[in-house]
């Protein structure tokens, strides 16, 4: 599988599509040139509303005042710059009579790999990415590339198969149920497996947390280690707001932390309301963490350490279970039936 694309190549290669290769067909066209036109200088210049007017090599001449290269070697005052010398462009200056004009400035440098200074393209529909990308588009060089050979996506057309008369479509979705089936036989052995990770679980059966934590766990389970990861944080999330709820908190703090902070900054005031304790915040801090490196990671995180990480969060929020919304926070097993604890 090729690398992929950097999203300046991208760009270049949407550029070149749209404006420059349009423009040599039409040269060779017209001039019944045999061979290609070789591009080493190019300036797509709007000159009108209607689009850029593209100038080619040495159709630029006499259009730039200044130009500033970064170069592969020491040049001396006056020496000439070959394409091979350049390895960035830094800015570059049109002549007085075309200031004020958006223009894109496309320089061949270093292994025939190309460069673009660009101004003025805030009319532009794209000028943001331009703007965005311009140390990308000035230093990282980029590839004139022949047409693709392929292009590796995922696909999903199912829903244009659901066409038809009500018998096509009920025929249709009876052999999809059947593909499903087979799916889950394929992996019900490792659902099994991850199922019996989970700690077991005894919570009240309310409309609130529990569908959410089943949800949790079904995510760890199905394999979706991800969305496992996000969903313990949001239960963690949203038992923090049931204790809030379930106690006399002033309304307006209730208010302020349920509704504006987020599990970081929500631990340390629950804490301090005095609804969890010490250790319950250590497990939602370490809940915390494992949500941030896989929500804002800093670095590529692979499949295993996901895996890992998603039984650890799970496993972490289970244990957190246990004295806030358990059963068992209230009630007691006393000959086989579930009784108020007494008062201490």
């Amino acid at each position: 599988m090729p690398p992929q694309k950097t999203p300046a190549q991208l760009l270049f290669e949407r550029l070149i599509r749209t404006w420059v290769s349009p423009e040599i067909q039409k040269r060779v066209d017209t001039s019944r040139q045999a061979g290609p036109i070789h591009l080493r200088l190019g300036l797509l210049l709007w000159e009108s509303s209607k689009g850029p007017t593209t100038y080619l090599n040495d159709e630029i001449a006499g259009m730039i005042e200044t130009i500033n290269f970064k170069t592969a070697r020491p040049i001396k005052k006056d020496e000439y710059v070959r394409h091979a010398d350049v390895r960035g462009i830094e800015r570059i200056k049109l002549n007085k009579q075309y200031w004020g004009k958006p223009y894109i400035f496309i320089c061949q440098g270093e292994n025939e790999r190309y460069f673009i200074a660009f101004g003025k393209l805030g009319s532009l529909k794209d000028g943001n990415q331009f703007k965005l990308l311009r140390k990308a588009l000035g230093y990282e060089g980029l590839q004139l590339t022949s047409e693709e050979k392929f292009l590796k996506v995922y696909i999903d057309l199912l829903k244009n198969s659901y066409t038809g008369t009500p018998a096509q479509k009920r025929a249709f979705t009876l052999w999809l149920k059947r593909l499903k089936i087979d799916e889950i036989k394929r992996t019900a052995v490792d659902r099994v497996k991850r199922h019996l990770r989970l700690p077991t679980l005894i919570i009240h059966d309310d409309d609130e947390i529990r569908p959410l934590l089943l949800e949790a766990r079904n995510t760890y389970t199905d394999g979706h280690f991800f969305s496992c990861i996000a969903s313990t944080a949001t239960v963690a999330d949203r038992i923090c707001n049931n204790l809030i709820e379930r106690y006399e908190i002033d309304k307006s703090t209730r208010a302020q932390i349920i509704q504006k902070a987020t599990l970081g900054p929500k631990i340390s005031r629950v804490q301090s309301f005095g609804l969890i304790t010490s250790e319950q915040a250590a497990i939602l801090e370490s809940i915390n963490r494992i949500r941030n490196k896989h929500i804002h990671p800093k670095r590529p995180i692979t499949e295993l350490s996901m895996k890992r990480d998603a039984l650890k969060a799970i496993s972490l929020l289970h244990e957190f279970l246990e004295n806030t919304v358990s059963v068992f926070r209230d009630y007691t097993i006393e000959d086989g039936r579930l009784v108020p604890k007494p008062i201490n």
